[in-house]
């Protein structure tokens, strides 16, 4: 079980309907903490992550990382923008200082097409890495199946996936740690300055 409250599955249109079974959902409470978002890397988004696969595994690990892998019809949507895969690896992160507040995400797409209906998106490849935060929620409409696991799987795709986000966030931390010199006009650190 995901560590998360349980609501009920929307279908689409945003029509309401009796669920068949309890739908996974990380809510986040509102007000979060306005510094502690300022430390994030992508920009907070105010609607929720919607994720939908036919076979949907779940773990969790340290820090409150949880981890989903979506298989087959897998739809990725934030707001009005949206990706449809062949499956997707996604790791959603507690944002620093904001607890379940707002969650930084970080999902590696396998095969990815615009989803019909969404706004356009620019980035296209064979194996397309999503990162965005959101304070909106993230939600799991309607799963095909859902695995509960005790522990990571020890599968190539899991590995790979956690190189390339490993890759990203020291790319993300490098940004981070970047400030401009103050008597510098053209905005270089002091270090690359010189």
């Amino acid at each position: 079980m995901l560590p998360a409250a349980v609501l009920p599955a929307a279908t689409a249109r945003g029509q309401a309907a009796a669920p068949v079974a309890p739908t996974p959902t990380l809510t986040p409470p509102p007000s979060p903490d306005a510094a502690a978002e300022r430390r994030l890397v992508d920009p907070v988004r105010n609607a929720p992550l919607v994720l939908t696969g036919l076979t949907v595994r779940a773990w969790s690990e340290r820090g409150g990382v949880r981890w989903l892998r979506l298989e087959g019809d897998v739809r990725f949507q934030l707001g009005g923008y949206g990706l449809t895969a062949a499956a997707a690896t996604v790791r959603l992160t507690p944002g620093p200082g904001t607890g379940d507040r707002v969650y930084s995400v970080a999902a590696l797409l396998d095969e990815p097409a615009p989803l019909p209906g969404t706004g356009p998106v620019a980035a296209a490849g064979p194996r397309l890495l999503v990162t965005a935060a959101t304070r909106g929620g993230v939600r799991l409409d309607e799963p095909g199946t859902l695995q509960t696991l005790d522990a990571p799987p020890d599968e190539k795709w899991l590995d790979d996936a956690r190189q390339r986000l490993n890759a990203r966030d020291a790319a993300a931390a490098r940004t981070l740690d970047w400030a401009p010199d103050a008597d510098d006009p053209g905005g270089l650190p002091a270090a690359q300055a010189a």
